[in-house]
Order: C-alpha cells, then sequence, then structure tokens
C-alpha cells in the first residue's frame, strides 16, 4: 500500500499542487486546510442533516495521502519504513486485536523504542 501511495497521481486544485510547497509549514498548513473541509463535511451531515458528500471524502482524503506522501519524500524520509514502524508498534500494542483497554493501558516504552528505531 505504501508503493501504491508514492504513485498515486490525483487530480489537485491548482492551490494543493506541489509547486507551492517550499516548507515544511507549507505542507502543514495545507493538510490543516484539507482536513478543516473534510471535518466540516462531517459536521454539517452529522449536526445539521445535509446530505454526506461520499466523492467530496474520497477527494479530500486522497488530497491528504497525497500530501502526507509528498512530505515525507520532502524530508527525505522513508515512507514505507514509516508504514512498517507503525504497523509493528500496533502489532505491540494488540497482539491479537484492538481493546479499549490496551488502547487505555499500553507500554508507552516498548513503543517508544519501535518509534525510535
Amino acid at each position: 500500500a505504501c508503493d501504491e501511495l508514492k504513485s498515486f497521481d490525483f487530480d489537485f486544485d491548482i492551490k494543493y499542487t506541489d509547486q507551492n510547497y517550499n516548507s515544511i509549514p507549507d505542507f502543514l498548513y495545507a493538510l490543516n486546510d484539507i482536513s478543516i473541509y473534510l471535518l466540516d463535511s462531517f459536521k454539517k451531515s452529522l449536526l445539521y442533516n445535509k446530505p454526506f458528500d461520499i466523492n467530496l471524502c474520497r477527494s479530500r482524503l486522497e488530497k491528504i495521502l497525497h500530501l502526507v506522501s509528498n512530505l515525507v519524500r520532502f524530508i527525505d524520509w522513508d515512507l514505507e519504513k514509516i508504514c512498517a514502524i507503525n504497523i509493528e508498534k500496533l502489532q505491540l500494542r494488540y497482539p491479537e486485536k484492538f481493546s479499549t483497554e490496551k488502547a487505555i493501558y499500553r507500554d508507552l516504552n516498548a513503543e517508544r523504542k519501535i518509534l525510535e528505531k
């Protein structure tokens, strides 16, 4: 799945294309902006009984994935390694399946060791 994120070619509004990002804050502001639009869509659906636009939601999520993928490349990190470390951390936390108790009572020291690899 991580390889796929690197190669997606999404159709973006001009303000979300990579050419406008010259710094980490540029990426973070764009991620924040898109997340707010996504949250607003959910809010309108849940609180105001507006129809939920699944295509808009999908489009916003695609933009978020695209930005995260490009931010990782901009910083010169390895997206596959980030995904693998996160999976390893979750496997430590939930060896069999998710549980609320394990989400609350985690071994933060063991998780930190995984994250610092």
